[in-house]
């Protein structure tokens, strides 16, 4: 890994990173399925744009072993769930999978600055 201010990311928290990269580089494309932008109406793109970049924010601050991004990860979490609510899509599967997701930068948080 590449060192970020003195500090590289374990091996777990990279792979995380790096495939919550892959993830917010690729949900744009889930905006052309007629489904979804007919379902959740014209505020759904500013909606998951915004989404994606607190995300991309989060997970660049995780990357760099700052405390900030894990702040703004649980922040980017709480309003997922929230938008799952407002949807009527929530679940406590996703609630379970966010909080397992959520743990690996939570481990590390006193290894971050």
């Amino acid at each position: 890994m590449t060192k970020q201010n003195g500090r590289t990311p374990p091996t777990l928290l990279a792979v995380m990173c790096i495939l919550g990269f892959i993830g917010v580089a690729l949900s744009p494309l889930t905006l052309f399925k007629p489904p979804w932008t007919t379902a959740l109406g014209a505020w759904s793109w500013p909606y998951l744009l915004s989404h994606q970049v607190l995300l991309a924010a989060a997970l660049t601050g995780l990357w760099k072993m700052k405390r900030w991004g894990l702040t703004l990860y649980a922040l980017s979490i709480l309003e997922s769930q929230l938008f799952l609510i407002a949807i009527g899509h929530w679940s406590v599967v996703s609630l379970v999978f966010f909080a397992a997701i959520f743990s690996i930068p939570l481990y590390y948080r006193r290894a971050m600055s």
